[in-house]
């Protein structure tokens, strides 16, 4: 157990009344796994506050008491007994002390990308049980000897257990956004399939940048987003056809294609067969 150290200090204001307890990670125990480089239980008065401006670490900071005070680029909020705070590298946030208020926490600095995009505050129940656990650990390293190490290492494992609970809690979370989001952006790209979507566009309907639209695409498809809308355009053509009464030109045109040739093309190497052939096998089956 030691006071604020050099890690913290850099990145904030620590006023004399505050006092930081630090669990002593195990070195390539479970918590450095994770990339946990630095927890602890801080018990908090004005002066604190934390800057981080496109943080180099991701953050889980939990209230055990008092109140503090949240900001980021959406907004400003209180944190209060209870209130869990999730904040992933690179986002604009600052937290500190309410004046005249005191402030537990328990606390993750993590080194590296967590499932989540923006900095999040959600209730939960475990902070209490969390922290009971650090001090546990800071308990048996200060008594020391083998047996405490095995201790140690028990605790610390448990720990490690939480945290993942928490950070799969919140991947569910992002998964279930992601889902909603997606199935808006496809529902408005299929009323529509003719018009020449492009890839910014098809982020700004997602409320995503074009990378990170591509990279959910990938892992909810298989695909980036322009290979999943030709997949839809594709599906789109095929009913068209099977229906008999359209011309190649106005299928073309309806899914987006300025010409029946480089409709046929897309076509032909989506299903390996032109739409002629396409046709061919289909009607035997009507």
């Amino acid at each position: 157990m030691f006071d604020s150290g050099k890690y913290i200090r850099e990145t904030g204001i620590i006023g004399p009344g505050c006092r930081e307890r630090f669990v002593p990670l195990l070195p390539d125990g479970p918590l450095t796994g994770l990339a946990v480089g630095a927890a602890g239980v801080s018990e908090l008065r004005s002066p604190y506050v934390m800057y981080r401006p496109r943080s180099s670490t991701s953050v889980v900071l939990g209230t055990l008491e008092g109140q503090g005070w949240l900001s980021t680029d959406e907004g400003d909020r209180t944190l209060r007994a209870g209130d869990l705070l999730i904040a992933p590298q690179g986002v604009n946030h600052h937290y500190e002390t309410v004046r005249g208020r005191r402030w537990k926490i328990i606390w993750f600095n993590i080194g590296r990308e967590i499932p989540c995009e923006r900095v999040t505050v959600r209730t939960s129940r475990f902070l209490a049980d969390l922290a009971g656990e650090f001090l546990d650990v800071m308990a048996e390293a200060a008594a020391g000897g083998f047996l405490h190490m095995e201790a140690r290492m028990a605790k610390e494992n448990y720990i490690a257990v939480m945290l993942q609970r928490i950070l799969h809690e919140e991947r569910r979370g992002a998964a279930i956004v992601h889902e909603e989001r997606l199935r808006l952006l496809w529902r408005t790209v299929a009323a529509d399939p003719a018009r020449p979507w492009r890839l910014p566009e098809l982020a700004r309907l997602a409320g995503y940048s074009s990378e990170h639209l591509n990279r959910i695409c990938r892992q909810r498809y298989g695909m980036p987003a322009v290979a999943h809308l030709t997949d839809l355009r594709m599906q789109h053509a095929a009913q068209l056809l099977g229906q008999g009464t359209h011309k190649l030109q106005a299928v073309a045109e309806r899914c987006g294609y300025q010409n029946a040739f480089a409709f046929s093309v897309a076509f032909k190497r989506h299903f390996s067969l032109s739409p002629r052939k396409f046709l061919a096998v289909q009607r035997p089956q009507a």
